[in-house]
């Protein structure tokens, strides 16, 4: 089971072919889970990317005679403040849904998304794609009832979210 997720998400054979983009044929994804990059973040990255270099491509989609980013929002903004006139990337045909969840996969595999941004990416997920929270539970390797509690932060008001800082505000307040 493990090994056909795998596959699904790396190409029937794993064996993904990386190609270098231009940087201005690369658009941000609208579905984009995260709400907000921390510009220090970026520099400090950037600073990484210009010592090692970019160790890990972005995972893009065509979109409109364009790449949309599915993966690595940060390390393409990071490239693009080097100057850098194209990225290492990896092509994937896939639809809303799959990237959505990908983006998700791998934002929780780096614990780079507040609790309030995983929890409105879970109700995105079962809301704008239908999964049900068994499906979103075997997709994040997360527990349903996880899930659940994530999901109960969207019940409050979205105007109450925006103004907790999750760095301040801690999840089980």
């Amino acid at each position: 089971m493990v090994r056909k997720h795998l596959q699904k998400i790396l190409g029937k054979d794993g064996g993904d072919k990386i190609i270098y983009i231009p940087l201005n044929k690369i658009i941000s994804n609208q579905l984009q889970l995260r709400h907000g990059f921390e510009e220090t973040s970026i520099v400090d990255l950037a600073r990484s990317i210009m010592i090692y270099g970019l160790i890990q491509p972005i995972i893009v989609r065509p979109c409109e005679n364009k790449y949309q980013i599915v993966a690595g929002e940060r390390r393409f903004r990071a490239c693009y403040l080097l100057g850098k006139s194209e990225i290492a990337a990896i092509i994937r045909e896939m639809n809303d849904e799959e990237a959505a969840a990908l983006s998700l996969s791998e934002n929780l595999q780096h614990q780079e998304l507040t609790y309030i941004e995983e929890a409105e990416a879970y109700s995105l997920l079962i809301n704008g794609f239908g999964l049900t929270r068994e499906e979103l539970s075997r997709k994040t390797g997360r527990s349903q009832s996880a899930i659940i509690d994530k999901l109960r932060l969207c019940k409050m008001p979205e105007y109450i979210r925006k103004m907790i800082d999750p760095a301040i505000v801690s999840e089980k307040h």
